[in-house]
Order: structure tokens, then sequence, then C-alpha cells
């Protein structure tokens, strides 16, 4: 890493770091059904990579495991700087 004071303070700052198991879009009417027990079902298959995201944007995908009794995520592919800009383009283009 580049040695700059900039650079040295910018590295400090803390970002969120989340993990998306999945997503999906369900009708208000139907969440206010929901009782404990409730079952929710998504499209994503359960062998497919969770998405990794930075502040809310996604830079990579993982596996979950457990690591001393924690949940924990194995990083398997980190997004190109290019990419995310092209997929986030895409994404505004469809609203």
């Amino acid at each position: 890493m580049d040695s700059t004071p900039a650079l040295s303070a910018i590295a400090r700052v803390p970002v969120t770091v989340s993990v998306v198991l999945a997503e999906t879009e369900i009708p208000v009417d139907a969440i206010l059904e929901w009782k404990p027990g409730a079952t929710i079902a998504f499209p994503q298959r359960v062998d497919e990579p969770l998405v990794i995201e930075v502040d809310g944007r996604p830079v990579g995908g993982g596996s979950a495991l457990l690591r001393d009794r924690q949940l924990g995520v194995r990083v398997d592919t980190l997004r190109r700087r290019e990419e995310s800009k092209r997929r986030r383009r895409a994404r505004e283009g469809e609203r």
C-alpha cells in the first residue's frame, strides 16, 4: 500500500461490510401474515455464492463457514472496479 499521509488516513476509515444471503420481493400483506415458524422462500439456490458488500456496494462473492463457533465468510471472488461500475450502470438503467 502507498504510504502517503492521505492514503494512510483513508485506509483507517471504518466501512460497513455486509453479506447478503438472499433477496426477494414479498407483498406487505404477506409479511403481515407471518408468524413464528413461517418459512420465506428465496429464488437463490443453497449452493450459490453469498454477495459480499462494502458500504452497500457488491465487491465479491463468498461461502459461509463456521470458525471458532462464529459465522464467517470465505472470500471466493472479488469484482474488479470496472465490472462493478458496469453492473451499477445497468441497474440504474433498469429504473
